[in-house]
């Protein structure tokens, strides 16, 4: 069998197009992989800079020899903005997050909680004690807590007293556990 293609020009317009996106861009094949073991986090060259997956801690390191002439005004740009960005204070890197932001204003449902992992329904129970200002003993949770905008622990856990709760918290902190594993 023998096939036949006819060349369509906007085919040929979409590979120009994906070809003049890389245009001027060297070719570099030199790039290393290491497993980061530290918690630096300073850059301060390109050729220093590091980009860290954060599921599995490995980063992508340039090499030593690495030339920062071959960066173009854009890329050299896009690299400042990653390493202000990196490098920002930790005030501002607090975010005004909440796993379930009403639970302590209305009873939850199952449409509610749809598609939260395990560690997410044990975030949004937590989530409740911190919304009273409990400190945490877990660090996992400690931590997660401290990095909302919104968090301010005032009492330690051996401190906590439940009877802050209201009825919708008491009911909704009941609700998840029960589906939790």
């Amino acid at each position: 069998m023998k096939f036949n293609f006819k060349i369509q020009q906007y085919q040929t317009d979409a590979v120009d197009s994906v070809v003049n996106c890389f245009k001027g861009q060297p070719y570099i094949d030199n790039v290393s992989y290491r497993r980061d073991i530290g918690n630096k986090r300073e850059v301060q060259t390109y050729s220093q800079m590091s980009f860290v997956n954060n599921d599995e801690q490995e980063t992508l390191d340039f090499t030593d020899d690495f030339d920062e002439s071959v960066f173009n005004e854009y890329e050299k740009a896009n690299i400042d903005l990653l390493a202000a960005y990196r490098n920002k204070d930790s005030k501002n890197d607090k975010e005004d997050k909440h796993v379930i932001a009403d639970s302590s204003d209305c009873y939850l449902t199952e449409d509610d909680i749809e598609g939260l992992t395990d560690d997410e329904l044990g975030l949004a129970i937590n989530e409740i004690y911190a919304r009273h200002g409990r400190i945490f003993d877990n660090e996992y949770y400690r931590k997660y807590f401290e990095s909302c905008s919104w968090y301010e622990g005032s009492v330690k856990a051996d401190d906590f007293d439940e009877s802050v709760f209201n009825e919708y918290e008491k009911a909704n902190i009941a609700f998840l556990s029960s589906y939790r594993k």
